[in-house]
């Protein structure tokens, strides 16, 4: 299991950095926000808190920027146990490419959205889409037929160990709510092509 440690002089430090035991990285990459890191699963976790202003994600380093309201007295300790317990999914012999970019996927044909679909369309890219892209995902609607949804799960939700859950108590609940009319929703993403899981 790969471990981090920490050291700093002055707690009052803008900048804190992470030593790993293990590279997990090939390249150097500096994330100045959520929408910025989304294809690196460690940064978009990192994102996750509101007080971060910058990551940087070197092969055996992991340089975090604090916003000014805040010091790392109440921080370094929970973010270094994030660290390792994002870690602990992986092999040390593995480079985890954290700084990966996204794959070229061919291009896919335009979805053509009926009337009745559109408003629901509207509703996930405003407000689920919104949640769902700190950890480097979103969902598309694909088709609206016979009251049943047809959602492709994308990004860091594509192959996720819990997209199943964040469409059952997530997706599905805030849709229903706001459009009774729906009543079965199908997740048709071919999680097997996912290339960068939140969750492994």
């Amino acid at each position: 299991m790969i471990k981090s440690t920490f050291k700093t002089e002055n707690l009052k430090d803008t900048f804190i950095t992470f030593n790993l035991t293990a590279p997990i990285s090939k390249t150097e990459k500096f994330y100045t926000s959520a929408t910025d890191a989304q294809w690196s699963p460690l940064a978009s976790k990192i994102f996750g808190f509101p007080w971060v202003s910058s990551v940087e994600i070197k092969p055996q380093e992991v340089i975090i920027q604090r916003q000014d309201w805040v010091d790392w007295s109440m921080l370094a300790e929970p973010i270094n146990d994030m660290l390792e317990h994002h870690f602990s999914f992986y092999d040390e012999d593995i480079t985890l490419e954290e700084n990966q970019e996204p794959i070229a996927q061919p291009e896919k044909e335009k979805i053509v959205l009926s009337e009745e679909a559109k408003p629901i369309a509207e509703f996930i890219e405003s407000q689920i889409n919104p949640q769902l892209a700190s950890h480097g995902g979103r969902v598309q609607l694909v088709d609206y037929q016979n009251s049943t949804l047809y959602l492709e799960m994308q990004g860091g939700c594509q192959g996720c160990g819990m997209a199943a859950k964040t469409m059952r108590d997530g997706i599905e609940v805030a849709i229903k709510k706001e459009f009774p009319e729906v009543k079965n929703i199908n997740d048709v993403t071919l999680h097997s092509e996912g290339v960068n899981p939140y969750y492994n």
